[in-house]
């Protein structure tokens, strides 16, 4: 699998030809095979076409066009399968939204890993100004894809509307819902912090602490795992108290997207909660994602604290740092490789079928799985 790069012509394989270099083409294979264009094209464009190919000249076809290096031309087999084999991904700028980070670089795994089974190439798009939206579009009227994968698109509704021609052809990743006409591959955010809550409350704790997001702008999934705290604390008859959510209405400091945000409400959250009384203190907290639990658990042992036995910490993602803490961190796996997956092989089924799908696809939302590690203990 490689990076699709668009290329003009003169980037093209050459051949020598009397001092000049010229692009190999179909007519320079069949010449030097000594048969038609037809069957040059038959049979390295693998197209049916009209001509019966013998193996022997199969053979002689395929030997001269490894010989001269020859590379079919990417817009002519487009013509003739009547599509790109390639699909785009759209990963919206921002604080660290590039594909180097866990969630996006996950996606493409998954993605891409149903790519390579279906001889698909990847375009990705990452870029932020106002024709965002018609970027977008422009790649798919023009026909450079067949189909878009959106992710976090909760972060691209100002323009999201201008693709809805294209409906059949896009799927929203992790979307926090359905999103007509899109196709959406939706993750249970509320379900699994509930699950957190459950598995601790099962071990004993009944002061559960959430470190819920303090920006003053929070992404929609991050809400959705506070209300799943919510309703799982109430569902299970535990403390409800005010004093055990640690968010942007009880922070002492108002952050922006800009700012290193996630360490910040690690670290500012489990000081507020060590400075409750011994009564009001938490015995656990559950990290609205990993890297604020981890955060969280480096200002326990900070402080002297020792976890698991005197704090319990989970985070929300188990990403590659929840195993090479030391504790390991207990974390709530979100499955992004198996989402990627499922959001690819859904648009090359759409693809390859030529069919338009009667109504938008809404996958049944992803579940979560608690990785368990060293970092929470029964009391």
């Amino acid at each position: 699998m490689f990076w699709f790069l668009e290329m003009d012509e003169q980037s093209m394989p050459t051949m020598t030809r009397q001092g000049k270099r010229t692009k190999v083409s179909l007519k320079d294979i069949a010449r030097e095979a000594q048969c038609s264009i037809a069957v040059a094209s038959t049979v390295l464009n693998a197209t049916k076409g009209c001509s019966v190919v013998s193996d022997s000249l199969r053979e002689r076809v395929q030997t001269v066009a490894k010989r001269l290096n020859y590379r079919p031309h990417f817009a002519s087999q487009s013509l003739i399968r009547g599509r790109t084999n390639t699909l785009g991904v759209y990963n919206p700028p921002g604080h660290r939204n590039g594909v180097g980070d866990g969630y996006a670089g996950r996606l493409l795994d998954g993605i891409e890993l149903e790519c390579l089974e279906h001889g698909y190439d990847l375009l990705l798009t990452n870029r932020v100004n106002e024709g965002s939206g018609e970027t977008c579009l422009k790649k798919l009227a023009e026909q450079r894809v067949d189909g878009l994968i959106i992710f976090r698109s909760s972060l691209c509704s100002d323009w999201l509307p201008t693709l809805k021609s294209f409906a059949n052809r896009v799927v929203l990743m992790d979307a926090e819902a359905v999103h007509e006409p899109f196709h959406s591959v939706v993750f249970d955010n509320a379900g699994a912090i509930g699950k957190a809550v459950e598995y601790l409350a099962e071990l004993g704790h009944r002061r559960i602490g959430f470190l819920g997001t303090c920006l003053d702008k929070p992404q929609a999934p991050w809400l959705l795992r506070q209300e799943g705290y919510v309703k799982a604390i109430r569902a299970l008859g535990l403390p409800q108290d005010d004093c055990l959510i640690h968010d942007r209405n009880t922070s002492s400091v108002q952050m922006s997207i800009d700012d290193q945000f996630c360490q910040a409400e690690g670290t500012l959250g489990m000081q507020y909660f060590l400075n409750l009384s011994p009564a009001d203190r938490p015995t656990a907290v559950i990290g609205y994602n990993d890297l604020v639990a981890v955060n969280a658990l480096r200002e326990c042992l900070k402080q002297g604290l020792r976890v698991p036995q005197d704090m319990s910490v989970i985070g929300m993602g188990d990403s590659e740092r929840c195993e090479y803490l030391i504790p390991g961190l207990t974390s709530l796996r979100h499955p992004l490789e198996e989402m990627g997956q499922c959001a690819a092989r859904f648009l090359i089924e759409v693809i390859e079928s030529k069919q338009e799908p009667q109504k938008p696809l809404c996958v049944e939302p992803f579940s979560a799985n608690l990785v368990c590690r060293d970092s929470v203990m029964h009391i």
